[in-house]
């Protein structure tokens, strides 16, 4: 599996990058790897990487062990507008009927009873706050 992965991916340039173009992407993984802890990759992949991009860069298509993948943001964006991967919203018919202003007091009323004995576990055995008192002379 180590074999799978693709140089081009790591330095995030696109496939066929040249020489000049991967060392940038690689100053900039590096910079990228010291500032995060949580890093997709480290520094032997990044030099591997370089490296392969490097021996690959006269005749990219003669290495077949890469696999390719388009680099161009632009190519998964969704056109705007209506059409085949953004069809036309159409709203549904209502299949009940609206509740009463009754049915909507007694949901009111049953949601009120259910939050009061939520709070109610969750503060149950909890120390009550200290009270303050204060003298009627204000001192």
């Amino acid at each position: 599996m180590e074999n799978r992965r693709s140089p081009y991916l790591i330095l995030g340039v696109p496939y066929g990058a040249s020489k000049g173009e991967a060392a940038k992407a690689f100053a900039k993984a590096t910079r990228r790897l010291r500032k995060r802890s949580d890093a997709p990759y480290d520094i032997e992949d990044l030099n591997w990487a370089l490296h392969a991009v490097e021996q690959r860069a006269d005749d990219p298509g003669t290495s077949i062990d890469d696999y390719r993948m388009p680099a161009n943001s632009a190519v998964y964006e969704v056109p705007h507008g209506e059409g085949l991967l953004n069809p036309r919203i159409e709203p549904l018919a209502r299949q009940t009927s609206p509740a009463s202003a009754a049915d909507l007091a007694l949901l009111k009323a049953a949601l009120i009873r259910e939050v009061a004995a939520d709070l109610a576990k969750e503060f149950e055995g909890a120390p009550l706050p200290a009270l303050h008192r204060f003298s009627e002379e204000g001192s």
